[in-house]
């Protein structure tokens, strides 16, 4: 445990927000709408932000896209010289397709990564026997159905199967040199979601929420040494 959790300690340096491994961006408009994408988001990627908010497609929607994360993370250790991760680049790619089945129903299915990170540290790295490389994601596969109850409300619901993968190499301290220790492993998880939207002005002012339940995912791997 005291290994897992110091890996996760270097992978969650370079991140400021409290959400720890979220991604968000799995919509450009999403990400320029900020935090009000559960209140406004009409197409098939509402799946990851309010299953409510499918019933803004008109018929047939498919949306598909990548966003690239570079981190970038340098420090200097006491008595030593610069150091800072080697290029990373995370891709956590997002599909989604929702269809419009009458004026009341939609039905959708939405995969993308809601959880990700990764640390690529020098060889000569001061931290190595903790971490040298290590990589975190999980999954999601979310079907989801709308109802629209009033004209001006409107829920949803989605289940989510998950996929959680993690991998993690070090250095171990050998009596006259260093050994490499490589470990991997994944698991499968499943999970709920919720959402509500309420036109409180029609055409002017929106209401949004969504609840996601608990996930609990046990992880089986190996280790090469």
């Amino acid at each position: 445990m005291k290994k897992t959790l110091s890996v996760a300690t270097l992978l969650a340096a370079g991140l400021s927000h409290a959400a720890g491994f979220a991604i968000d961006t799995h919509s450009a408009r999403a990400t320029g709408l900020c935090s009000t994408a559960n209140a406004t988001m009409q197409d098939s990627s509402a799946i990851a932000y309010n299953p409510a908010n499918i019933l803004g497609v008109k018929k047939l929607d498919i949306t598909a896209g990548d966003v690239v994360i570079n981190p970038h993370l340098k420090f200097t250790p006491e008595g030593g010289d610069q150091q800072g991760f080697k290029p990373t680049y995370v891709p956590p790619p997002h599909a989604f397709a929702v269809y419009r089945i009458n004026e009341s129903m939609a039905a959708g299915l939405g995969v993308y990564v809601p959880f990700g990170a990764g640390a690529n540290w020098p060889e000569d790295f001061v931290g190595r026997t903790r971490g040298l490389e290590s990589t975190v994601a999980t999954y999601a596969f979310n079907p989801t159905f709308a109802y629209q109850a009033h004209d001006r409300f409107r829920m949803g619901v989605g289940v989510s199967l998950l996929r959680g993968t993690v991998g993690i190499r070090r250095k171990i301290a050998l009596v006259q040199n260093e050994g490499t220790i490589q470990i991997g492993g994944a698991g499968w998880g499943f999970g709920y979601n919720a959402g509500i939207q309420v036109d409180v002005v029609k055409d002017l002012l929106g209401f949004g929420a969504q609840f996601r339940g608990p996930t609990q995912t046990n992880f089986e791997g190996k280790g090469d040494f």
